[in-house]
């Protein structure tokens, strides 16, 4: 709609003038279309832009069809990784800021592009990287921004990603053992309010710097995890160790096997500053306290007791830690005096909102075995590494 000047004038934008007869002066005379085009403009966004009928016994109804933003709404009618909808009235372009909200057809399995009408767009996540797998669910509603030729996904299935990044469905070097308390439920759409995700899952000291309106984080946090051992009846067996769970257990490997303790465990939604550094500590899984040999090597309960994995620790590089969470023990004789072996203690989470041991929300302790069937396995006796994945 345009600015619809007084009737007889050329001038587009000319003004409209009240008449005087004092001063002889002649009003403006409006054209019809003063009246009838504003009207069939605000019917128009009343009727199909908010989905209401036009009354006249409701003089709020613009406002409350702009507050149902329909017009911002469409199905998804394309296929996978390519979706395709339309809008009435028809787009004319992209531009900047521009915002839609689609009810998607099919899960993404990957990079993906939407044609809105103008035509074929990427979509991407709002650090510009492409979509990842399950980013898009079937029957969820995608919210899209465009910016600077492509449109940025506000509100990925965050989920999806985290089950990757810590790789909940991966076991260790033998086989799983019972599922931990929470596996499958727990990583669930709670985390979609967040726009990515940074996972340590080697040793180390890392830095890591909150990005820009970033103000809080769900951290998830492992120690790494003590080493197990192989028992036999006669008093001696092999190294053991390997693990089963990401994140911090330790297992027996071949023969009769017996766990090491698991890696703490701890989560909190941590209040964070943008610009601040913070220092991420991510404990290694212990070793065997014997190296390896040719042959078996006799268990000495008063070494494996004394080792731990490491412990691995978040929070700012300029303070005390947020979070903390300690090693798992090497498995160690009980009752006192019985020089057979039983499973390591589990470290343990302290600060979080959520504190556990054993594995718990990954796949919990079981038996393992060297993949190689060495029985002198040093690599395989190893505890797990701990992990931490900042959710922000």
């Amino acid at each position: 709609m345009r600015y619809i000047q007084p009737f007889g004038i050329s001038d587009l934008n000319a003004p409209y003038i009240n008449g005087d007869p004092t001063l002889g002066r002649a009003g403006s005379i409006p054209p019809a279309e003063a009246f009838e085009h504003p009207m069939r403009e605000l019917v128009h966004m009343i009727q199909v832009g908010g989905g209401l009928a036009p009354t006249s016994l409701d003089l709020t109804q613009l406002h409350k069809a702009t507050r149902t933003q329909k017009y911002q709404h469409a199905l998804d009618n394309g296929t996978t990784n390519n979706l395709v909808c339309a809008f009435t009235p028809a787009l004319d372009g992209y531009n900047n800021g521009h915002v839609i909200r689609i009810k998607v057809a099919h899960t993404n399995t990957g990079p993906s592009v939407i044609d809105a009408g103008p035509g074929s767009r990427n979509i991407v996540r709002v650090d510009g990287s492409p979509l990842a797998a399950g980013d898009m669910v079937a029957g969820g509603v995608a919210v899209l921004v465009y910016q600077d030729n492509e449109y940025q996904l506000c509100n990925p299935n965050i989920a999806a990603a985290i089950q990757q990044a810590i790789g909940l469905v991966t076991g260790g070097t033998g086989s799983p053992g019972p599922t931990g308390a929470g596996i499958t439920n727990y990583v669930t759409n709670i985390y979609n309010g967040f726009q990515g995700i940074q996972a340590y899952e080697n040793p180390g000291t890392f830095d890591w710097t909150v990005p820009g309106g970033v103000q809080r984080a769900w951290i998830r946090l492992w120690a790494g995890g003590g080493p197990g051992v192989e028992w036999s009846a006669s008093g001696s067996g092999s190294l053991g160790g390997g693990s089963i769970f990401f994140g911090g257990s330790g297992v027996g490997c071949e023969g009769n096997f017996i766990k090491g303790g698991d890696g703490g465990y701890a989560e909190q939604l941590v209040s964070l500053v943008p610009g601040t550094l913070m220092r991420v500590v991510v404990g290694s899984g212990a070793p065997p306290p014997v190296a390896p040999s040719t042959g078996n090597i006799i268990y000495n309960p008063t070494n494996w007791k004394n080792t731990f994995g490491q412990s691995s620790t978040f929070g700012p590089a300029a303070g005390p830690a947020t979070l903390t969470c300690t090693g798992g023990r090497g498995c160690f004789p009980d009752p006192p005096g019985d020089t057979d072996p039983s499973c390591g203690q589990p470290g343990h989470g302290i600060g979080g909102a959520i504190n556990r041991a054993n594995g718990i929300y990954g796949k919990g302790g079981g038996d393992g075995q060297a993949s190689d069937g060495v029985f002198d396995d040093y690599i395989e006796c190893t505890g797990d590494p701990g992990a931490c994945v900042i959710i922000y």
